[in-house]
């Protein structure tokens, strides 16, 4: 069958190049951001390559943010969750943003990193910092914003994309597009599927056993829409995929046939409408579901989970002259989940109004953002934030903000019976931070370096807790975050030949100023390394590309008072491509080594990570030429 399924993907792809008779060359699309709302110059961004992310796209979110910006994700493994935690904090305080729309579910708070594939992001920035001014609860710790394009000028274009790799993983996806003078559309679909049956050893180190139960399957199709007038443009984006995972036991725990099946609806609808000259009016729709159903042998039915969200957004901006720009809007949204153990449907609408002033000046700039929301059920505080921007040299910049944030309970919080606090309390915090950064270009080569210091303060933080032998919710932890993140990168060109290298290492303490854990009073949090570092280099010469990449991450604590710890592991990882034109058109080959130092190293206690491993990915990229 995954023969069978090589030679039809393959031969389709094939067979459309052979039937093409016009001439053709390679195009890269144009990127057009146009969901982006508010903004706010004081925040350090990580931008990530887009180009890597096309030749990574049968890769997960979680591992392209992992190999180009060196953030730490608790991943439990192949067939468990990826979730993100930006400067100390946790998943539920990290917005993950997909066409303007928030994607953490009402329900937990959190979005699986492992649910969003590669193949339907085009751009992708991270922003550390609080955000919730811009993007509402939860961007405490900050925010990932994935975005997709659509090129209005071009003509029918296809990419089709293979992997094969080590445990029987393989997928395939195929992308095609093609835009007219007004319109532009674009369709893509893909499917994996991996067995995921790596060795585990015991703890004498000289014996082994496979992997077991932890197959996983994932199939997406993503469709989006574009069309332009006079003046005004409108986009439609549209997302459904489906997962299916066995859920592997922990390391000596009794395997109890857990399974989960995944399920995602999206729908997105943007529209960009010209007043004046000086006023753009912006209106956002959005829907999402999605639905969650387990089973496991301990239990005599599946236990089904489903939440709906309808999303309406309305933005007006406007200029005066030179300096000023405004922006005000309103926000609404309707939550219904459904859940074993909420005793029926609940419900929370919300509502804000949001506005923004910016001033900008020469070699300055600066503004601010306020956010006032209301939230059945919740006293939600007003936030905002202060920033500024100065580039006092051109090759020196300084960035400054001041951010209040807010993250509200969740619907598990309030509701999951009968240990849910409907009386929870909205977890606040204040933050600050400051970045340099440098550049510089010289025979040496061209030089770029930043750095920005950060510290935040979150009160009422909400933890599950044992009380009366009950995990319960409550608001019981003060927590202070602060540290220090330093990038520093160099390109180089001799002829052909291209050198790149990137450095990032980051320090993040994240401390219990007052919690009712005993002993766990100034101890860093569980599960949050302090040292993080990031070193790559690629070398680049005509069509080939090779590049070594190095992770280190520091010991992480289990427990909170800080008693035991798992060890800090380093991991490599490199990858050998090439690509050239062929009849016109392009193809690529790559192939990659995961853990190539064969480590051993658990990032959540008792969930083993794969050892080496090998992943071997085609990539034909069919371009007609701009009419």
């Amino acid at each position: 069958m995954r023969l069978l399924l090589t030679v039809c993907f393959w031969g389709c792809a094939l067979s459309l190049l052979a039937q093409v008779d016009s001439p053709w060359t390679v195009q890269l699309s144009t990127a057009e951001v146009t969901a982006k709302t508010f903004f706010a110059n004081g925040h350090r961004n990580i931008p990530l390559d887009s180009g890597q992310i096309q030749q990574q796209a049968q890769f997960s979110l979680d591992q392209i943010l992992t190999d180009q910006a060196g953030l730490f994700i608790r991943d439990y493994g192949p067939a468990g969750l990826s979730l993100l935690n930006l400067r100390g904090t946790s998943a539920q305080h990290t917005a993950i943003i997909w066409e303007g729309v928030p994607l953490n579910s009402p329900m937990n708070g959190t979005m699986d990193l492992s649910l969003i594939p590669a193949f339907f992001i085009d751009e992708a920035l991270v922003q550390p910092g609080g955000g919730s001014a811009l993007w509402g609860s939860g961007a405490v710790g900050g925010s990932v914003q994935l975005q997709s394009t659509l090129d209005l000028e071009q003509p029918l274009q296809l990419r089709a994309q293979s992997i094969w790799g080590s445990w029987g993983q393989q997928g395939y996806g195929l992308d095609v597009q093609s835009g007219q003078e007004n319109w532009a559309t674009r369709t893509r679909i893909f499917w994996q599927q991996a067995d995921n049956d790596y060795r585990i050893y015991r703890a004498n180190g000289s014996d082994y056993y496979r992997q077991p139960h932890a197959n996983t399957q994932q199939l997406g199709v993503q469709q989006s829409l574009r069309w332009r007038g006079k003046g005004y443009h409108m986009s439609l984006h549209l997302w459904h995929q489906q997962a299916d995972r066995q859920l592997p036991p922990a390391v000596q725990v009794q395997w109890n046939g857990g399974e989960q099946q995944d399920s995602y609806q999206r729908a997105v609808w943007n529209t960009h409408v010209p007043l004046t000259k000086a006023i753009q009016l912006q209106t956002k729709v959005a829907y999402l579901q999605e639905g969650f159903t387990y089973f496991d042998s301990l239990q005599r039915h599946p236990s089904f989970s489903q939440g709906k969200t309808i999303l309406g957004e309305v933005l007006l901006t406007r200029t005066t002259g030179k300096r000023w720009l405004w922006q005000t809007g309103v926000n609404g949204q309707q939550v219904w989940a459904l859940a074993p153990g909420y005793g029926g449907i609940r419900q929370q609408p919300q509502a804000a109004w949001m506005g923004n002033l910016q001033y900008i000046q020469d070699a300055w700039q600066a503004g601010f953002n306020i956010r006032l929301a209301v939230a059945e059920g919740v006293q939600v505080p007003p936030v905002g934030n202060i920033w500024l921007r100065w580039e006092p040299l051109s090759h020196l910049q300084f960035k400054a903000q001041l951010a209040h944030d807010f993250r509200i309970p969740t619907l598990n919080d309030r509701f999951w019976e009968p240990v849910g606090n409907p009386n929870l309390q909205p977890e606040r915090s204040l933050g600050q931070e400051l970045s340099a950064q440098w550049t510089a270009n010289n025979k040496i080569g061209s030089w770029r370096w930043e750095t920005t210091g950060f510290h935040r303060l979150v009160d009422q933080w909400i933890l599950w807790l044992p009380i009366n032998n009950l995990w319960t919710p409550d608001n019981v932890q003060q927590v202070r975050t602060y540290g220090l993140e330093n990038t520093l990168t160099w390109h180089k060109q001799w002829g052909d030949l291209q050198i790149d290298w990137l450095g990032r290492y980051d320090y993040v303490r994240s401390q219990s100023i007052t919690t009712s854990i005993a002993g766990a009073e100034g101890q860093q949090l569980i599960y949050t390394p302090i040292h993080q570092a990031l070193m790559r280099l690629k070398l680049a010469w005509k069509g080939w590309q090779v590049s070594y990449g190095h992770r280190y991450t520091s010991e992480r604590f289990t427990t909170y008072t800080n008693s035991h710890a798992l060890p800090a592991f380093h991991l490599g990882f490199a990858t050998l491509s090439y690509e050239r034109p062929w009849q016109q058109h392009t193809w690529q080959a790559q192939v990659r080594v995961d853990n190539c130092w064969n480590t051993t190293y658990d990032i959540f206690m008792g969930r083993r990570m794969p050892n080496r491993g090998i992943r071997i990915n085609l990539l034909l990229n069919l371009n007609t030429k701009k009419r």
